[in-house]
């Protein structure tokens, strides 16, 4: 198991940082012993600083959830993810579900700032 497939990337994790603000996760990245970036536990401190948090896919379902707009996700295909609502869709090819309900979360909230 390769628990970066399970959580956002780091690039996608310092967007959703700054969209939703500072929140409680299960994983988060730190910094390293050699300074490169590293998937922790919480309540494990890393030896370099906080980066961001590693939201899992169940913690991005759960933000989605949130979204004003009624929201269903559907896999079209293997690596294929499609959100859907009355008013339009998003789709993202990912090997990771947790990728793709990054994607389009960050999509939904720059697009409704």
């Amino acid at each position: 198991m390769n628990l970066e497939n399970y959580v956002c990337t780091l690039e996608q994790a310092k967007k959703l940082d700054k969209l939703l603000g500072k929140r409680e996760s299960i994983f988060y990245y730190g910094e390293s012993e050699d300074d490169s970036p590293r998937i922790y536990q919480s309540g494990h401190f890393a030896p370099g600083k906080f980066i961001a948090n590693a939201y899992t896919s169940q913690e991005l379902g759960e933000e989605i959830k949130k979204l004003s707009d009624y929201w269903r996700q559907y896999t079209a295909s293997p690596g294929k993810y499609l959100f859907l609502n009355e008013r339009g869709f998003f789709d993202y090819s990912s090997n990771s579900e947790a990728h793709a309900r990054a994607e389009f979360l960050i999509y939904f909230l720059k697009k409704n700032k």
